[in-house]
């Protein structure tokens, strides 16, 4: 059975509150190019200063998850890196339901 349910709580959990704030920077900046969701792999393209990253994360369970990012960190430190933090926040940002609001011109209560 693979893991399936991407939040901020679970990137926070498994990389760790500076990777997620630094990914949160990235995401702020307009840096993700491109987020992909099919279990167990996330992938996507994070542009930083004159390189680009093809990032993303294998994720089979809470805890056995895999980085595919070839930036130094993660190559050195074996980290869970920004750029694939920034490309699952993406994901969960762009699938999240648009927040409803009042109709244009009418006065019927938000939400309907």
């Amino acid at each position: 059975m693979s893991f399936t349910e991407l939040t901020e709580a679970f990137f926070t959990k498994s990389a760790g509150w500076e990777a997620v704030k630094n990914a949160r920077s990235l995401l702020a900046g307009g840096k993700v190019i491109s987020s992909n969701w099919t279990p167990p792999l996330l992938k996507g393209v994070v542009a930083e200063g004159t390189s680009s990253y093809r990032a993303g994360l294998v994720i089979k369970g809470p805890v056995d998850i895999d980085n595919l990012c070839t930036c130094r960190a993660s190559r050195e430190g074996g980290v869970i890196c920004a750029h694939s933090v920034a490309i699952g926040l993406h994901h969960v940002l762009s699938n999240k339901p648009a927040p409803r609001g009042r109709c244009r011109g009418c006065r019927c209560p938000p939400g309907l």
